[in-house]
């Protein structure tokens, strides 16, 4: 069996490279696509949505009403000296706040739920989609930039719907009120105002349309930052290994330098939308006092409108302000949402198989398909024919290489019969994983076939192919939740009996194949020693240190258990103490006893006997923890 000898591209699975990456962040190519798609989950809400829009208009209507209210206060009341009047027409303007305010409060509460919901259903969608992806597409995409589309991405989207939408439509709408009251009031002075707002316009323009660009980078660079913490965290020991800590140090310090560069442009430009708006604003209500002022001089407006339009002229600014300030969560929302939905518009992992396995009874040569358990297993054809599973892999001519331009095996051909144990040994990057991925199909190869029991790998349907397999890896991973929790992983249904019992046959095979281990080591200690070509000197001496190391393997193994259960129950002091003991205070002066008084043989019993005690302490250790923090966790709360 030839194999190239190639890198295996990073992070592929068993591999300890680190991969190609996806670093770069294309700028959105569909906007107008991407808000559609927003809209559609937002969409679902429709009776809520029409609510938050009657709210919207009443309390854009009643906040600009409110204003309307000084023209006749001035001329109505106040010239006149009418106070009763004023009393009255005071306590309306008080009933139309109250309405506005309450409207506000109403459509913010339900803009809440709409919200939570929405980016729920989103988060939702997201992670099911991880989970169709192959695995080709996790090689090529850091994990933490991935994470990011869960954190940054999601809340950008989450504080867009929640505040920046209603915002946008509740100003909007204060806005066109206003604009209709000022023309109403005087549509030629109302030109000064709309040839501000034109500036205004374009300013938000300018600087908007920079400042979505800034927020894209931001993005990008945040989820750059994050993937590279995530990853150096996890290949700590890798880096301290090869002394790699400043190398680390410096590519951080780029990143962080890029992220900082890209963030300080996107708030520089958010920064500067609010002020410019604002002294334009400040602007147009000096020019217009001046010009209202001498209309007013004129005899063309009275006191009560000019007074309103004033006000009103005021406000017109505002409403402009605020959808600039939203541009910004806005820009950077959909910019989020657009590395959202890329994630979601995925190729998923592709299966055309069409075999599947199926429980069948056996009688003789004869299968017959069956629901309840009998330890016997087929593969089912589209045809219906049933193929016995026994385990006959073979590999026919087999080229295959995570980038089809670099083979990592090439014309492969071997075969693995029922029964039969196989191991594979080579250097790194040599293909040893990679041929137990493409059993899996986790990839799909160039050229050649993989049989199993005779069917074409590709014919399988794959989530019938692995349960057909058991798979040991070689990174244990332990996953949030109990330990009963991580051991149900492989049969998420099994009752607590049958996770006792998975732990206890655990347990049993450990202590089996210890036992083994002790009884080779007393059997044949020079034939293992002869493996190293061990010197008659060396046989001398190692034969007695093997055979009484060996006695201490079951008891060392029951406190390597405890020092975990220790650790995990918050009593890593008592572990710590089970240590000392064993090592200082037993071993060390133990050894030195028995070489002293008995003999250079004598030695290895130190090892036995300080397992022993540590057996024994554990034991008293253990049961201290089950009667103070364990069995107080099984009494029901009062």
């Amino acid at each position: 069996m030839a194999e190239q000898k190639n890198p295996m591209p990073p992070r592929r699975p068993g591999g300890p490279g680190h991969g190609p990456r996806s670093h770069g962040y294309q700028r959105p190519q569909d906007l107008r696509g991407t808000v559609k798609k927003l809209l559609h989950y937002v969409g679902r809400y429709k009776g809520l949505l029409v609510l938050v829009a009657v709210c919207l208009l009443l309390s854009s209507v009643g906040s600009v009403a409110s204003s309307y209210f000084l023209k006749p206060a001035i001329n109505d009341y106040i010239l006149p000296g009418d106070f009763a009047g004023l009393l009255k027409l005071l306590v309306l303007m008080g009933l139309v706040f109250v309405l506005s305010a309450l409207c506000s409060y109403v459509y913010s509460r339900i803009m809440v739920r709409v919200s939570q919901r929405t980016v729920a259903a989103l988060r939702q969608d997201l992670f099911d989609k991880l989970q169709e992806l192959p695995l080709r597409y996790f090689d090529t995409h850091q994990s933490g930039d991935l994470m990011s589309r869960f954190t940054n991405d999601i809340d950008t989207v989450s504080e867009m719907i929640n505040n920046s939408f209603a915002n946008v439509l509740s100003n909007s709408l204060t806005f066109l009120c206003t604009i209709g009251m000022l023309l109403y009031l005087n549509w030629a002075l109302t030109l000064i105002t709309f040839a501000f707002l034109g500036l205004m316009l374009l300013v938000v323009k300018v600087i908007g349309g920079r400042s979505r660009v800034s927020f894209q980078r931001q993005q990008a660079a945040l989820g750059d930052l994050n993937g590279y913490i995530e990853e150096m965290i996890e290949g700590q020991k890798v880096i301290k290994v090869f002394h790699h800590e400043q190398q680390a140090i410096d590519q951080f310090s780029a990143r962080n330098d890029t992220y900082q560069t890209a963030a300080t442009m996107a708030q520089t430009y958010a920064g500067s939308m609010m002020p410019a708006t604002a002294n334009l604003s400040r602007i147009n209500y000096a020019v217009t006092c001046c010009v209202g002022g001498l209309l007013a001089m004129g005899g063309v407006f009275d006191i009560g409108s000019l007074g309103a339009y004033l006000l009103y002229v005021k406000q017109v600014s505002q409403p402009v302000s605020q959808i600039s300030q939203q541009v910004n969560t806005i820009l950077a929302a959909i910019a989020g949402a657009e590395r959202i939905f890329a994630v979601m518009e995925a190729q998923p992992e592709e299966d055309q198989g069409q075999t599947t396995i199926v429980r069948v009874e056996k009688n003789g040569d004869t299968l017959t398909e069956v629901p309840q358990r009998t330890g016997h297993w087929a593969w089912k054809k589209p045809d219906g024919s049933l193929t016995e599973l026994r385990g006959d892999v073979r590999f026919d001519h087999v080229t295959f290489g995570y980038d089809p331009d670099k083979a990592v095996l090439h014309d492969i051909s071997l075969f693995a019969e029922p029964g039969q144990k196989i191991a594979f040994v080579g250097s790194t990057g040599a293909g040893k994983t990679t041929i137990t991925n493409l059993i899996n199909r986790f990839y799909d190869i160039q050229q050649g076939t993989i049989t199993y029991d005779g069917i074409d790998v590709r014919e399988i349907r794959k989530n019938s192919l692995r349960k057909s397999l058991g798979v040991v890896l070689q990174d244990t991973h332990l996953f949030t939740g109990t330990i009963a929790d991580n051991i149900r992983y492989g049969k998420l249904d099994a009752t607590d009996e049958q996770v006792r019992a998975a732990a206890k046959l655990g347990f049993l095979y450990g202590a089996a194949i210890m036992a083994v281990g002790v009884l080779l080591f007393w059997l044949i200690p020079g034939r293992l020693l002869g493996i190293f070509n061990a010197s008659d000197y060396m046989l001398e001496i190692g034969i007695p240190a093997l055979r009484l190391i060996s006695l201490s393997f079951l008891p060392a193994a029951f406190g390597i258990v405890t020092s975990s259960v220790c650790q995990a129950l918050g009593h890593g002091v008592l572990s710590l103490i089970v240590s000392v003991l064993r090592q200082l205070v037993l071993i060390l002066p133990v050894s030195w006893l028995l070489g002293h008084f008995v003999g250079l043989s004598a030695v290895w019993a130190a090892f036995p006997f300080a397992e022993v005690f540590s057996f024994l302490l554990s034991a008293v250790f253990m049961g201290y923890m089950f009667k103070t923090v364990v069995r107080p966790l099984e009494q029901p709360e009062p």
